[in-house]
């Protein structure tokens, strides 16, 4: 059922064009069809150790290359970090935590 104008709305209506405003609408903005989705891993990274930070709203998780190599006398070392909204990182440890249940390390 289509909802018709009123007065409001036409108040409404009359401020935004008084201002020189655009009004849109951004519900299907990130609709798509299944096929047409795409990932675009941007970087591959191999890691061996990381190092955990969390904030006050956020998980920081730095995925490190050991040994790294000498550079200009410094030990240079390859670093990716990842931040990570809490709930989204309470996520990663619950399907980590399945996904390697079973599976026995190599060196065990």
């Amino acid at each position: 059922m289509k909802r018709q104008a009123g007065k409001n709305d036409k108040k409404a209506e009359k401020k935004i064009k008084e201002s020189k405003r655009i009004q849109m609408d951004l519900s299907n903005f990130f609709e798509f069809q299944p096929e047409s989705f795409e990932v675009n891993y941007s970087k591959v990274f191999y890691s061996n150790e990381f190092n955990l930070k969390l904030s006050s709203t956020e998980a920081i998780i730095d995925f490190i290359q050991l040994p790294g190599e000498k550079s200009d006398n410094k030990m240079k070392i390859d670093a990716v970090r990842i931040y990570l909204p809490y709930g989204v990182g309470k996520d990663l440890v619950d399907i980590m935590q399945v996904a390697l249940k079973n599976r026995p390390l190599m060196n065990e």
